[in-house]
């Protein structure tokens, strides 16, 4: 799960569906005496909730918070299992975990905090395995990803640059540099799925797509008017979902390299973006309150999930598609997905 910029920060929450069924399957029938649905399992921190992350293999959920610490749960049950404690002094610098991604086999997961560092944690040992220095200050992460072969890292910060790592030598092999006149975030960096491209995207406004192979910026995204916080391919990577501060997400034509559809209805910035498995619904985040559910196919909002105080900042589909998990405010919630009609 890859998701996204984290600029809504101190957040209390607690989600219910104010829309149940817009032409597909309804939520789950249990209900609080407010009307609002029961989630199947509510995990929690001792401080927001910045990432959530499924395992590939669907087992673990992952997630970071401003706690400075990644809890790994039992996706099915809800029990922790483990908790990755991230306190690392540099100078007078006790930072949280702004973003997490599990490795494509499952054995690593990396995570960025804002002390300048990415760690590496061992899943199943439950402890670090390596810290790679990043940015220099004052920049700091943003995003990380592992490539689809888990040979690369690439990470990004506030800066315009972008860092691919060889995880074999635990090297910096390349940067990227982004073509913004000043040095502006890269607030989300993601791996197309055939591992030759990267796309980025940017307080400038644009998402850049790179060429692998080359180090090459190959086309440039334009359209938001505003910062953009969030990425997510289609499963099969020929579109791209870009969430943005203008309240908008845009599904990008990658073989046109042109805007496809624009979904609105959002009323605060789009800061998490991500796809079922099966590529046909899009899950968005946003400062507004709420989690909303696209039909990819028709570009019309599915349902709406609400946030009783205020905005979620990840949301993950499991890998099989049949649960959804959100974190915001200290709390992390699992739903079952309906089955679509």
């Amino acid at each position: 799960m890859r998701c996204c910029r984290k600029w809504f920060l101190l957040l209390a929450a607690a989600l219910a569906v104010v829309s149940l069924d817009r032409g597909g399957a309804a939520w789950a029938d249990d209900k609080n005496p407010d009307g609002s649905p029961i989630p199947r399992t509510t995990m929690s921190h001792s401080d927001s909730v910045l990432s959530v992350a499924y395992s590939p293999d669907g087992k673990t959920l992952a997630s970071a918070s401003m706690d400075k610490t990644i809890k790994l749960w039992d996706a099915a049950t809800g029990k922790e299992l483990t908790t990755f404690d991230s306190t690392r002094k540099r100078g007078s610098w006790f930072r949280a975990v702004f973003s997490m991604a599990f490795s494509p086999d499952g054995k690593l997961l990396a995570s960025v905090n804002n002390d300048w560092t990415i760690r590496l944690w061992d899943v199943q040992a439950g402890k670090e395995q390596a810290m790679l220095l990043a940015h220099t200050p004052p920049a700091f992460g943003r995003s990380v990803a592992f490539s689809p072969d888990g040979k690369t890292l690439a990470y990004s910060g506030t800066d315009k640059t972008i860092e691919l790592w060889d995880l074999a030598t635990a090297k910096e092999k390349s940067t990227l540099q982004r073509h913004a006149a000043v040095a502006l975030p890269v607030q989300s960096v993601a791996f197309g799925p055939d591992g030759k491209t990267l796309a980025s995207a940017g307080a400038d406004n644009t998402i850049e797509l790179w060429d692998l192979a080359t180090g090459k910026e190959t086309v440039t995204l334009q359209g938001h008017t505003d910062e953009v916080l969030c990425m997510a391919y289609t499963p099969d990577g020929k579109m791209l979902a870009s969430g943005c501060r203008d309240k908008t997400i845009k599904l990008w034509d990658l073989t046109t390299g042109k805007e496809a559809v624009t979904f609105t209805g959002h009323a605060g910035g789009v800061g998490c973006v991500a796809f079922s498995p099966d590529g046909k619904t899009l899950a968005s985040a946003s400062a507004d309150n709420t989690i909303k559910l696209w039909d990819v196919a028709t570009g019309k909002e599915k349902a709406a999930l609400q946030w009783q105080s205020q905005g979620c900042t990840s949301v993950a589909f499991s890998p099989d598609g049949k649960t959804l998990a959100a974190g915001g405010g200290k709390t992390i919630r699992l739903w079952d997905v309906p089955t679509e009609k």
